[in-house]
């Protein structure tokens, strides 16, 4: 029988409605000898519940759950990013899509629900679960192998290249700024900048402190950069297939700032500021953090 990683409720978009939202419960699987890796999810209200215990009539809740099962099979994801420009069905909540083969899925949770959901969803479709599968591995053979793997990578991510080729996309920003074709892409320790193909002259700089949100998928990365920015603000996506590689160095960074400003007790105001990035919204204990 097949495990899952995660289950729990998310609000799902309906577009033959005028973009209704309706609650559904979800459980993530990663690939297993058992199965696929998919995420499946049940319009019944029955659903809602029934793999936290059990309880009177979970023969029945599985049997509605069989009848109303939608499946998205993870190896058919294009893309899983925030859905910046969606109106949330509730305050504090975070929408974001998951782009198929053949349709576009929209959820919305609390902020911090969402950003855990498309990290996992992220890791397990576009890295080959390799989260999960490390772990087992490493649970399997005993901890040392699991602390050398932890080793591994935060060596590799330190000293690998930092500096990436990319194709600006047709954004209302990126027009704004007069970006046009291909430039370097280079993920600093503490702000990311744009360079000019052949010189490498610096045309753009964005700071990690300034940037709202970010996100990857297979052939893209994305951010949407504060109004305090040099180039003001909007999103900016790059096609590339390294997304993912830019995306680590990015959240590490970001996530090394977070921790250095928790120890010196430099966080954000308490009051909102909508240009403290969404991983550093985290410190003030708020749980202000939205989509990767």
């Amino acid at each position: 029988m097949d495990t899952h990683v995660k289950e729990g409720q998310l609000y799902v978009q309906h577009q033959k409605f005028g973009k209704k939202w309706k609650k559904n419960w979800f459980v993530l699987y990663p690939a297993s000898q058992n199965g696929i890796a998919r995420l499946e999810f049940f319009d019944s209200p029955s659903g809602v519940g029934g793999g936290a215990g059990g309880g009177s009539g979970s023969g029945s809740n599985e049997k509605t759950r069989k009848l109303d099962k939608k499946i998205i099979r993870l190896s058919e994801c294009i893309s899983i990013l925030p859905a910046l420009t969606e109106s949330c069905p509730k305050e504090n909540m975070a929408a974001f899509c998951v782009e198929t083969n053949d349709k576009t899925h929209v959820f919305a949770a609390e902020k911090n629900a969402a950003k855990d959901w498309m990290d996992i969803m992220c890791d397990i479709a576009f890295q080959g679960g390799g989260g999960s599968s490390s772990s087992t591995a490493a649970d399997s053979n005993g901890g040392p192998q699991d602390l050398q793997m932890s080793d591994n990578l935060i060596y590799y991510s330190r000293e690998e290249v930092n500096e990436f080729w990319v194709s600006i996309q047709r954004t209302e920003a990126s027009e704004r700024c007069g970006l046009v074709g291909s430039y370097w892409l280079k993920a600093e320790s503490d702000v990311l900048i744009l360079k000019e193909p052949k010189t490498k002259r610096n045309v753009l700089v964005w700071p990690y402190k300034l940037l709202r949100r970010y996100g990857r998928d297979r052939v893209m990365f994305s951010f949407e950069a504060g109004r305090r920015c040099d180039s003001g603000p909007g999103n900016f996506t790059f096609e590339t297939k390294q997304g993912n590689e830019i995306f680590m160095l990015v959240d590490q960074a970001i996530q090394s700032q977070k921790a250095l400003a928790e120890e010196r007790h430099l966080s954000c105001p308490f009051n909102f500021d909508p240009d403290c990035p969404a991983s550093l919204q985290h410190i003030r204990g708020a749980g202000g953090v939205s989509g990767s």
